[in-house]
């Protein structure tokens, strides 16, 4: 699967030159190393002080300097940094077109056809992705243009890719993917491959954070050759938790949103830690 901005120069929408000056306004818009480390308090005060002493005497980056006093805690760090990072990253498609390098309308051509990589068609198109009415929360899916710095509401973009999502991930292919716990041939592998590529794409596109986790599990599965013997409850009940989360996306409900639930919260990171090991 290609990266959406290798696909975008590739398909002629936009210059090397384009994503280039996207990516430096990303770079530009994250917060440095040193601050997210004091946001998210994992260091003291006089350890970040010896950090910056460290890495000013010896002309060190501020990751090399943590690692060579032996603060970089990675089990600890990398997960926090990361998670951080991924948090306040915007799609690229947003930013291209607050730049002015794409309109609305070539983006979500390019769109279509980049989640259509998984090379296979629905039996049906899905209807329109409603707005959420539900009294149950406060944030109102208003329309917005550019991206949504709330968690709990979706951007316009966002809601195009749920449409492509939703598309994607319908009844034909919960059922296929429902059908990798028991003895299937290479051809349905194969298929299963295919669909699982295309709808981890989009759901890389809408925050669908441990949809993504749980696709990206099942995957490595399949690419690892692991067919008959999988541990079928687990499998199974990693498609429901899918199709669970997909029901919200397709009311136009933000996968955060629908983690607010803890129970079911802890059914998915369950699953994760089930699907770790099998194999």
């Amino acid at each position: 699967m290609k990266l959406f901005g290798q696909f975008l120069i590739e398909q002629g929408y936009i210059t090397k030159e384009d994503y280039v000056r996207a990516m430096v306004f990303q770079a530009n818009a994250l917060p440095a190393l040193p601050s997210v480390i004091n946001q998210l308090k994992l260091l003291t005060i006089d350890q970040q002080v010896e950090i910056f002493d460290h890495q000013s005497t010896h002309l060190k980056t501020y990751q090399l300097a943590c690692i060579e006093l032996g603060y970089w805690d990675e089990a600890v760090f990398d997960h926090a940094v990361i998670r951080f990072f991924l948090n306040h990253v915007r799609s690229l498609g947003d930013i291209l077109l607050e730049l002015g390098c794409l309109t609305s309308a070539s983006l979500s051509e390019v769109l279509a056809k980049y989640v259509e990589l998984g090379d296979y068609k629905p039996a049906s198109e899905p209807k329109e992705i409603p707005k959420a009415t539900s009294g149950e929360h406060k944030h109102s899916m208003t329309e917005q243009t550019g991206p949504s710095k709330d968690p709990f509401v979706l951007s316009q973009f966002e809601k195009k890719v749920c449409f492509l999502y939703c598309r994607h991930f319908n009844d034909q292919h919960y059922e296929a993917l429902l059908r990798l716990s028991s003895h299937i041939s290479e051809e349905e592998l194969t298929h299963a491959r295919r669909d699982l590529t295309a709808i981890r794409t989009a759901s890389t596109l809408i925050r669908a954070d441990k949809s993504h986790l749980l696709l990206d599990s099942l995957l490595k599965i399949i690419e690892h050759g692991i067919t008959p013997s999988l541990d079928s409850p687990s499998i199974k009940h990693t498609v429901n938790l899918l199709w669970e989360l997909r029901e919200g996306l397709s009311a136009g409900i933000p996968e955060a949103l629908a983690l607010q639930n803890k129970e079911l919260l802890n059914q998915v990171n369950d699953a994760l830690a089930s699907l770790s090991k099998i194999g």
